[in-house]
């Protein structure tokens, strides 16, 4: 009598490793494009499609940034307008006290 063929438990780790893994990439690639001056002027380009507009943008989002000006189309036909925006030393923290960890 053949004895039955025992499966690898290969093919059940790989989905799980490759979600990870896919998951990290992500995660690599925001914060690729939040530190990186290149990086914030491809993401702005992103961004003007959907009715965001940024004049004179200089340094990454994550850090120090600045622009000249920029404009928000909102819904309803609002919209919203910052004049020379600016920060330094921008970060993201983790906050265990919300729902989203984000704070």
């Amino acid at each position: 009598m053949a004895r039955p063929r025992r499966r690898s438990m290969w093919p059940w780790l790989w989905a799980p490793l490759g979600a990870v893994a896919l998951v990290l990439a992500l995660l690599v690639a925001v914060w690729g494009l939040a530190h990186h001056e290149g990086a914030t002027q491809r993401l702005l380009n992103l961004l003007s499609g959907v009715g965001v507009r940024v004049t004179a943008p200089q340094g990454s989002f994550l850090g120090d940034f600045r622009a000249e000006r920029i404009e928000v189309d909102l819904p309803r036909g609002g919209f919203l307008h910052l004049e020379a925006p600016a920060w330094q030393g921008l970060r993201l923290v983790t906050d265990l006290e919300v729902s989203s960890l984000i704070g």
